[in-house]
């Protein structure tokens, strides 16, 4: 789930690029909207790895960057590592 909030990250970044360079409103209005979606996904992502896993991130590198190399962390999906 960090890696998806941090592809949600990328996806916030770019869009921000359109709205920045778009010339065509429709075009801003699809930044705006991918904007919106992303950081609603991000709070329910991070809502789950909080109720579910006890994790507090607050992560926000995009994905494939530096900050976002894989830990050793137990893993996300079994529950049950978290009980060990």
């Amino acid at each position: 789930m960090k890696t998806l909030t941090s592809h949600h990250w990328g996806a916030i970044i770019f869009a921000g690029e359109i709205i920045d360079r778009a010339y065509h409103v429709e075009f801003v209005n699809l930044g705006a909207n991918v904007v919106t979606q992303q950081t609603r996904e991000i709070n329910q992502l991070r809502s789950w790895l909080k109720k579910i896993y006890n994790i507090d991130y607050v992560g926000s590198a995009a994905a494939g960057s530096a900050a976002d190399t894989p830990d050793t962390e137990r893993s996300l999906l079994n529950p049950k590592s978290y009980s060990e």
